[in-house]
């Protein structure tokens, strides 16, 4: 399913591959970077984060 969008393309292994490659983290993002983000929201550490927006996507909207 994390991939399915990588059908349109005729060679499904290499898009998925240069997605990644395109990331500075070097890989694409997995069900579970989402599910650490929101634990972290959660918890008494992130009390003091207020009020913003966080894009978890492995450092994109850096570059």
């Amino acid at each position: 399913m994390l991939h399915d969008s990588a059908a349109a393309f005729p060679d499904r292994s290499k898009a998925i591959a240069d997605a990644a490659d395109r990331t500075p983290m070097k890989r694409l993002g997995t069900p579970e970077d989402i599910v650490n983000t929101a634990l972290f929201l959660a918890c008494e550490d992130s009390s003091w984060i207020y009020g913003t927006a966080l894009s978890i996507d492995g450092g994109v909207m850096v570059c």
